[in-house]
Parts: C-alpha cells; structure tokens; sequence
C-alpha cells in the first residue's frame, strides 16, 4: 500500500476533484487486472527457476529429499528470445516523398539509438514469452541541462505490474487505450524536491485507492498518469478538398461540422501530490503493451509460453529428483563373505573408502570340507530407468504443447539428415511461436506512431539534429522539423519494422527457393546473381545487387533504372538526328516519286488523245471526200457530218473508257480533276488537253 503520513495542508477543490478523477481510473484498473498481473509475476518466477512451491519445498527439505530444478523451459524461452536478438526489429516508415521519408526514418532510428531501443525490446520481448505482457513506454525529456530542447525517448519497464492500462481496450498494442498509469519509486530526498507536502494525507482521496505496489522501504511513489481528453472543434471543410479549424474570412468554406479532437494530458503525481500536467497535441497514450496470449479468464487474461509448460516442466523436476533420491538412497554395495573370511584382515572394513592394491581373505570350507567361494560384490544399483523414460517424455510433451521441438534447439533429428533439411525444420517449428514476434512487430509498430506524432510537438524550432542511414552512419542535418513533417501529413505515412524473425525467415525461404531453381537448372545461376544478393538483405546488398545487375545481357538489365551516363546520352542524341534526318529525305523522296507518277499518268492520257484526235481528223477528211464523190450538196453534208461526229465521240469516250478503267464519267476530259496536281520537286507541271464546256470534239476542216 502506498505509505501516507500525517496531515499538513488541505487541497483545493479543483484538485481533489481531478484527485478524484484519477483515483477512479485506477481503480478500474486495479479491480480488472489484480488477479492477472499476480499470475503474470507467477510466470515470470517460475521462468526465473523458482519453481517448486514454498510449501512442498520446504515439506523435502524437512525430510532430507532434493529439490532440484532443470530448467528445460528455459531453453525454450531463449529459443524464441535469441532469435529476435539475432535479428531485432526496428521503427520504420513508408512515405510517397523519398527525401522526407529518409528524414523521418533517419530520426526513428536517431530515438533508438539514444534510447538503446534495442535492449527495451529485448526486455519486453522477455517478459511477453515468459508471462504473458511486457510493456514499451515513450516520452519526452530535455535534450541536457544547458537547453531548453526536447528529444523523444523509450523507456524500458523493468517491471511488468508497474504499469496499468484501460480494461475497456481491445487492440493488442493498446492503441484505443484511453488511459493508463505508470508507477515507479524515488527516495525521499529526491520527492521533497517538490515540496514537504508530496505525501501528504491531507486529502479528502487517497489517490491510489485500493492499488497495492510493493514499495521498496524508504521510497515514494511516483506516477505518471495518462488520460485522453476529447474537446469539440468547429472543422470547416473547404472546396479545394481541404479543411482548417480557424477562420480567416477569406476561405471558402463547403461545409462545417463538430469533430471531436483528442490530446493525451500527462500528470505527474508524486507520492500524493500532482506536480505536473501537460497535454501532449497526440491521440494516443505514451503507454504500449506488448502481450503474449490472450485469454478470456477473469485471473489469466494475458499468459506467455509458461502457461503452457508450467505442468511438463513439473514432471521433469519431479522426476530428475526421483532419479537422485533412489541414486542417494541405494546402499553402498555390499560384499558377501562366509563367516570368519576376513579374519585378521581389517581392510574389508573400510576398503569401500581406501584404495587397496589387494584384498586378502581367510579360506573356510563347508561341514562337508568342500571349499566356501571368495568374498564377492553384490550389484545393488537402483533402478531409475522408470524415472528416464519419464522425464524423457516429459520433455518431449512439453516440446509439442509448445510447438518447439529439437530441431529448433540445433539437434539432429536423425543421422544423416542434411543441415538444409534442419534448417527447414527450424523454420516450420517457428510457426508455434509465431504469435509472440507478431504481437511485438504490432507493439512496435504502435511506438513509431507515438514517436512521429510527438515530432512536430518536440522539435518546434531551428536546430542540429542527429539522423542515422540504413548503414548506422550518424549524420547531422539543420532545419526546424516541424515546418516540414505537421500532423496533417503524418495521417498519410505508413508505418512498417525493419528486419525481424519474420522477415528473415521469409527471405530465408525465399532464398533457397531460387537456389533450388539453380539446382535444377544451373545454367540460369549466371542470371540469377542479382535476385539472391537482393533476397539475402545486409547493409552492402543493394549495392552488390546493382554491381551484378551490370553483368546481366541487355534483354534482362530492366531494373527501371532511368539514369544514363553522358556518353551513351550523346550517342543517343546523334542517333535521333539521323533518324530525323533520313525521314526528312524519306518524305522528299516520296514525293518525287508521287510527282513522277502523276506526269506519268498525264503523258499518257494526252498520248491516247492525240491519237483518237489524228483517228478522227482523218476519218472525217475520208467522209467528206465521200460525200464530194456521191455529188450530195452542203446541207446533207453537213448533216452527214454532224451524225460522224457524234459517233467519233462516242468511239473516244469508248476508247478512253477501255484503256483507263478506273476513269469514271466525273474524269472526263476538260475536268480539273482528271490528273491532280500534286506540289512537288518536279518542275515540269504535266500539260492537259483542254474540251469545251459540252465535251465535244471539235474538227478542223
């Protein structure tokens, strides 16, 4: 219970009634996780190796038995550990700007490193496996003493009952929490730097209510307590998509409507007197929980891996110490002798304890006077073969309950099997504890949102700040960060870890499914080369990916990659021209050719016109000379005449239709139409025969 001492001064009444507030939150609290957080301290004892009960322990120990412990859950536990301290997760983000998600990534991992993120997720990692919830806490503090500068923080919980969070939450890395405490211990020395009143009970509420914290001697308890706050706010939607909360007069607003804005109000309570509050401009609390298995128990409602082993482990102690109590119980072995055998020799007394060169005896004999046989050892070693088998299956059902089996643990699972074989095994048995790493990538996950939305709160003016590459490369850049990430554009990043048990086993499959392809095929390794220094991940891949994407023949060097260095830019450009120039020349030439035909055509058609004209110049002369010789007179002439020359044309027209099919009556001659003339290089315009308006044919006398 939180210690309390005498009275000194009265509060007002604004602060017991937030006093009040506070203490009904914990309440809840309390009363919701009681009997949970003593069962998750449970597991995380009996993981520790307090794992016999204080009652039977001390019921052995009165009667001479072994309590030992063989700590098989252990290993498992380091199992499922190590592999994430062999490929830890990080803080990640995904944004459409390059440049501004190099800086936001850049200072993610400038706040792990700080922090020594790292070991905080190791350690809340340890206590989800173990007992079922660890927990990540973030917050700000002053960049030193010298400067009013803040930095952002995560803080490692050492104790996992320390901390409490909203019953009424449902995701698993507490992100609709509304509120939540955190409880640590500070000396009386550094508490009365608040005031002589900081534990005070001179208060109408006991701020701690029913709570129980196991307060070290000679400490005060400070807690920082987080609540979300939601206030009304006047948003105004405007008609270029945009919206802004305060009006100038200017804007031109579409719609308006009450939202409800959330901010996270950090108290800071020192033994019982708040000392501090501040409202962070974020809708989260700085509280994550990182949880093992859920479960729908009233007292078990977050276990880890020991809820599962707790029983096979049980079997194995018992049966280990069964084993050493029948090896400590078993007799030393005797020796049989007749009676009056070791006569005159005293060291059959005692040579279970000396080391003789020899053992003598004194030789008796039956009643019959047959000889007695020598002194003989008699084999009186106990029987634990019943407690091996035991305890070997004891091992063994806590190897599947847990879904980890030997393979995991580095042990061949038969001779001969090959060391990819395993490997596969290793991978397969991981998804029995795959839960534990996924919870932890979504906690994590939850802790770079926190992160980012304290940015734009913390670094408000020009400054240096620290950044960190992908290669762990410090650097340092100036610029007041939040005229460049604002919350409105924190809505739209995406939040994402870097490396991980996951991710590596993924490209660990990945892997060998490419280099099954070159067992396959192996003339397709020499274009493959890229893809596994891609697929195998490091600091150096992507640059020895791209080192042997150089190597590969020109159809499969698609990499996307747009840039070209400047003489191949040059040679590309002097190519362009010349095909411009050579298309120039092409469309000259193709009108040449549409101009030679034309003329072609023309010459031709004038060629059979000249010839009907002499056909019909001398038919008409033979007609007349006819008509001079039968002695007809001038008016029969000229209408013998007129009938001849309507023959002739219709005999042209029949000609011209004969030898150009395709001239149509719209063509005939004396339309302008009949050749067209095309613009061209040719100088020569071809020559047309011109017709009267009636398209008949004229003949001189």
């Amino acid at each position: 219970m939180a210690k309390r001492t005498k009275k000194v001064a009265a509060y007002s009444a604004e602060e017991e009634a937030r006093r009040s507030e506070i203490r009904k939150k914990i309440d809840e609290m309390y009363s919701y996780y009681a009997d949970t957080y003593q069962y998750v301290q449970t597991q995380l004892k009996y993981a520790a190796g307090d794992q016999w009960d204080e009652g039977v322990a001390a019921e052995r120990k009165r009667q001479g038995m072994p309590t030992v412990t063989v700590p098989i859950l252990h290993s498992y536990i380091t199992r499922i550990v190590n592999d994430f301290r062999k490929n830890p997760i990080g803080m990640g983000v995904e944004y459409e700007d390059e440049d501004i998600a190099d800086i936001l990534n850049g200072m993610l991992r400038a706040v792990e490193q700080d922090s020594r993120a790292e070991e905080v997720y190791e350690n809340s990692h340890q206590h989800q496996v173990a007992g079922g919830l660890g927990w990540v806490r973030v917050g700000l503090e002053y960049a030193d003493d010298e400067t009013t500068d803040l930095v952002i923080k995560v803080y490692k919980v050492t104790d996992p009952g320390t901390c409490w969070i909203d019953p009424f939450h449902t995701l698993p890395d507490g992100s609709d929490a509304r509120y939540g405490a955190h409880v640590s211990y500070i000396s009386k020395e550094e508490a009365e730097v608040y005031g002589e009143d900081y534990n005070t009970a001179a208060c109408d509420v006991d701020i701690y209510g029913e709570a129980l914290f196991e307060m070290p001697d000679d400490a005060v308890a400070e807690v920082i307590f987080y609540e979300l706050v939601e206030t009304a706010v006047d948003r105004h939607f405007l008609a270029d998509g945009s919206y802004v909360d305060e009006l100038t007069g200017e804007e031109d607003v579409k719609v308006s409507r009450k939202i409800k804005q959330k901010s996270c109000r950090v108290t800071k309570i020192v033994g019982q007197k708040i000392v501090e509050e501040v409202d962070l401009p974020i809708p989260y609390i700085l509280l994550v929980p990182v949880k093992g298995n859920e479960l729908p128990l009233d007292d078990k409602r977050v276990v880890g891996m020991t809820h599962w082993a707790k029983s096979s482990q049980d079997a194995v102690n018992i049966y280990t110490n069964t084993e050493l109590q029948l090896v400590a119980n078993a007799p030393k072995n005797p020796i049989i002798m007749a009676e009056g055998q070791d006569e005159g020799h005293p060291e059959w007394d005692d040579f279970n304890t000396k080391n003789y060169s020899k053992l003598k005896y004194k030789p008796t004999t039956y009643d019959d006077g047959s000889p007695v046989p020598a002194p003989q050892r008699m084999n009186n070693s106990a029987d634990i073969s019943f407690a091996i088998q035991g305890r070997t299956a004891a091992v063994e059902t806590m190897g599947r309950s847990l879904g980890i089996f030997d393979a995991m643990l580095g042990e061949m699972q038969y001779a001969g099997e090959s060391g990819a074989a395993t490997s596969n095994r290793v991978m397969q048995g991981q998804i029995g504890s795959l839960h534990y790493i996924q919870n932890l990538s979504h906690s994590i996950e939850q802790v770079c949102r926190l992160v980012l939305h304290l940015i734009p709160y913390a670094y408000t003016t020009f400054r240096e700040i620290a950044v960190y590459d992908e290669n762990g490369e410090k650097q340092k850049i100036r610029a007041n960060i939040s005229d460049i990430i604002t919350p409105k554009m924190i809505k739209d990043v995406g939040f994402t870890v870097t490396s991980g048990p996951m991710i590596k086993s993924t490209e660990e499959e990945n892997i060998n499914s490419i280099m099954r392809i070159a067992q396959l095929m192996p003339e397709s390794v020499g274009i493959m080369g890229d893809l596994i220094a891609e697929t195998m991940g490091g600091a150096v891949s992507e640059q020895l990916a791209a080192r042997l994407r150089k190597t590969l023949p020109p159809e499969l060097q698609d990499d996307g990659n747009t840039e070209i260095d400047p003489q191949t830019q040059a040679m590309m450009q002097q190519a362009d021209a010349q095909i411009q120039q050579l298309t120039q020349q092409n469309e000259y030439l193709e009108g040449v050719v549409r101009q030679l035909q034309a003329q072609s055509i023309a010459d031709h058609e004038k060629n059979k016109t000249d010839i009907i004209q002499t056909v019909i110049k001398e038919e008409g002369a033979m007609a007349r000379e006819r008509l001079k010789q039968d002695g007809l007179n001038e008016r029969q002439q000229e209408d013998i005449e007129a009938e001849a020359s309507k023959d002739m044309m219709r005999y042209a027209e029949q000609v011209l239709s004969e030898d150009v099919g395709t001239v149509s009556e719209a063509m005939a001659p004396g339309s302008e139409d009949y050749v067209p003339q095309v613009a061209g290089p040719v100088a020569d315009q071809p020559e047309f025969i011109e017709f009267d308006d009636e398209d008949t044919l004229t003949f001189e006398a």
